[in-house]
């Protein structure tokens, strides 16, 4: 019994324990499990956090691009309309330069300077998928943009020349996206599809009529020889057991050959001709380099041996029965792979120096400074600046910026010149150099892809051409005469064009026989007005003109300001006919007067005759004064990204149907 009780006992104080316990048993399960959900929520809005922020990043980037492509559509119009105000003013001032057409002792002669324009391009010689579809005529009619005549005629068409306003560095901002600009002309370089048109062989000296006899033999036999090899491919492909095969390929030929590119194999002279003449050119693109400072880090291969490369692989691309047209420049870097010439990245697109932000580089002769902009060009610094210029640019600006507060963004105000035209307020301003005889331009590294393009009309524009290109071309003179006439053109190009009067203008800008210079048709500008400097020049302008302009903002004589031109290119020398390089080294008859044009006899040895006479020789055939296509180099960069975007945008300008067409658009990989 009393065991009985004593286990009673002992069972409801284990009850009682047991009760006591529960309380804090449950505390801490339910302790665990709000650890568990804290844990679960941390996760969730750690990831509701991170996909809100990805979310985030996405749509950046999503609007970034946005942005970038609307930019580009809008750059794409303005360079557009850049194009052809350019031609506009070409065009209204092509009847100063008509009276300089047919000048006195013009040497004449088929082909040689004919063409401010270049020619009419015959599209059948663009790559295929090329050919822009609105121009149907290829090759008939006359030059658009000069006369029949030979290298001394005169260009009648579209002149385009170096530091005129539509190859300066530029930009734009759209929406916050920055979009630097820079247009150069395809005619400035040598094409790679076309190298054996620039070399002038000996048996070049045949008749006009016997020359064009057998080009056009060479034309019908290379189209005989392609059509039969294309037909020989695709019947091959085609006719496996369809006897409707052969038809399809005869009609397929039919169609390549209205659109593909004319193969004319060239002779070997003429090979040997064009490695010689790129061998010179990236010779003295090297030895300008070293001379300004850019200096290689690695070793230059042979100009020699990266000549004859070049040749040969574009010879045999374009002996190809098919895909035989380079369409881009950066094909070269293949050398390598196929003849073991190694095309590092600094001859390719010169050598750049490495600075950091902030860092400064100086050339060889201390005048100009370089530093690196947010896309990574160079941009060079004149160092012997003009304070006058300097504080007069300042003064301007502010001009500019208090009447746009009035008028607008987008207003016209002549009087400010070349600030005074939303076309070209943005555009690179150039000092003047220290004697103040033309403008300080800083020089640039050069390289590969400063000398070839893929797409031009196959002439060179001496009035944008860099030296070496120039150098490349003077085959029939010595390495000495060819350089010392090379480097003066670009001096020249760099000057001012010579002063005359306004009773000297009245007799037509081309037709003036007063002057330190030999009046040869070249361009003249009016003598400055007092406080007047480059960046007002060939308007009413300088800071009174200024001053008086902002006292007279409420009523300005809208028919007075009609008569000033706001869209003022700088007024530099440019060619309009060959002649006029006897202007590049003086004409006194001293030692550096290399080229003189009443000097000796015509002689049918070209050994014996005269550097001007074998200039003209070199030349006449191959150069011209306006360009066709143009490339318009675009860099893109917005406010919240590093990234720069770049593309190429190349342009064919037919000045004989008067319109601007795309022909490509590709996208560059940084």
């Amino acid at each position: 019994m009393r065991t009985f009780r004593f286990r009673r006992q002992v069972r409801l104080l284990s009850c009682q324990a047991s009760r006591l316990e529960a309380p804090g048993r449950q505390s801490g399960i339910a302790l665990m499990v709000v650890l568990i959900l804290f844990v679960i929520l941390v996760l969730v809005v750690s990831q509701l956090q991170f996909s809100t922020k990805l979310e985030e990043e996405l749509s950046e980037v999503r609007t970034t691009e946005a942005s970038g492509s609307f930019a580009i559509s809008a750059v794409a119009a303005y360079v557009m309309t850049l194009l052809a105000e350019d031609y506009s003013k070409d065009s209204s001032s092509s009847l100063d330069s008509a009276s300089a057409a047919t000048l006195p002792g013009s040497p004449t002669g088929p082909g040689g300077g004919a063409g401010g324009g270049g020619g009419t391009p015959d599209l059948r010689s663009l790559p295929a998928g090329l050919v822009p579809g609105a121009a149907a005529s290829a090759g008939g009619g006359a030059p658009a943009g000069g006369t029949a005549a030979g290298g001394g005629a005169a260009s009648s068409g579209p002149v385009d020349y170096l530091l005129e306003n539509l190859f300066l560095n530029n930009s734009q901002t759209v929406n916050g996206v920055n979009v630097r600009i820079l247009i150069r002309d395809n005619e400035r370089l040598f094409d790679l599809n076309r190298l054996w048109e620039y070399v002038r062989l000996d048996e070049d000296t045949l008749s006009e009529q016997q020359a064009a006899q057998r080009e056009e033999e060479q034309r019908q036999q290379a189209k005989d020889k392609n059509a039969k090899d294309t037909e020989a491919r695709l019947v091959n492909l085609l006719n496996k057991g369809k006897t409707s095969g052969k038809d399809l390929a005869k009609e397929l030929v039919k169609d390549m050959n209205t659109s593909s590119l004319e193969w004319v194999p060239p002779s070997e002279e003429a090979r040997e001709q064009v490695r010689l003449m790129l061998a010179r050119a990236i010779l003295l693109m090297v030895q300008l380099n070293e001379e300004n400072g850019f200096s290689y880090q690695f070793n230059v291969p042979s100009p020699v041996a990266v000549a004859n490369a070049i040749e040969d692989y574009c010879y045999r691309r374009r002996s190809q029965p098919y895909q035989n047209t380079i369409t881009l420049v950066t094909e070269l870097f293949n050398l390598y792979r196929e003849f073991g010439v190694e095309i590092t990245p600094e001859l390719f697109y010169g050598p750049v120096p490495d600075l950091a932000p902030g860092d400064e580089f100086f050339e060889r002769t201390q005048q100009f400074s370089y530093t690196k902009d947010e896309f990574g060009d160079l941009n060079g610094q004149y160092l012997l600046i003009n304070t006058d210029w300097q504080q007069e640019q300042d003064f301007m600006r502010q001009q500019l910026k208090d009447l746009q507060g009035q008028w607008g963004d987008y207003g016209v105000f002549p009087e400010l010149g070349r600030l005074g035209n939303p076309l070209t307020r943005n555009m690179q301003e150039l000092p003047e150099n220290a004697d103040a005889t033309g403008l300080a331009v800083p020089p640039l590294p050069l390289g590969l892809k400063d000398l070839f393009c893929t797409i031009s009309s196959g002439k060179i524009n001496l009035n944008t051409a860099p030296a070496p290109v120039v150098y490349g071309l003077l085959l029939s003179l010595s390495e000495e005469e060819a350089q010392h006439v090379a480097l003066n053109v670009q001096d020249y190009r760099n000057t001012y064009q010579e002063e005359m009067t306004e009773e000297e203008a009245a007799g037509g800008v081309g037709t003036v026989k007063t002057g330190t210079q030999k009046d040869l048709g070249q361009k003249k500008r009016q003598p400055r007005k007092e406080n007047e400097t480059s960046l007002s020049a060939g308007g009413a302008s300088g800071t009174d003109a200024a001053g008086a302009l902002m006292g007279s903002a409420s009523g300005l004589d809208a028919e007075a300001l009609g008569q000033l031109d706001s869209y003022q290119n700088y007024e530099t020398n440019y060619f309009t006919n060959l002649r006029q390089l006897v202007l590049i080294d003086g004409e006194d008859g001293g030692p550096q007067d290399l080229l003189k044009e009443d000097e000796g006899v015509q002689s049918v040895d070209l050994k014996y005759q005269t550097p001007y006479q074998r200039t003209m020789h070199d030349l006449e055939k191959v150069v011209v004064f306006g360009s066709t296509y143009f490339t318009a180099n675009l860099k893109i960069k917005t406010e919240k990204s590093p990234a720069v975007k770049e593309g190429d945008l190349i342009i064919h300008r037919d000045a004989q149907n008067k319109r601007l067409e795309i022909v490509q658009w590709k996208e560059k990989e940084r």
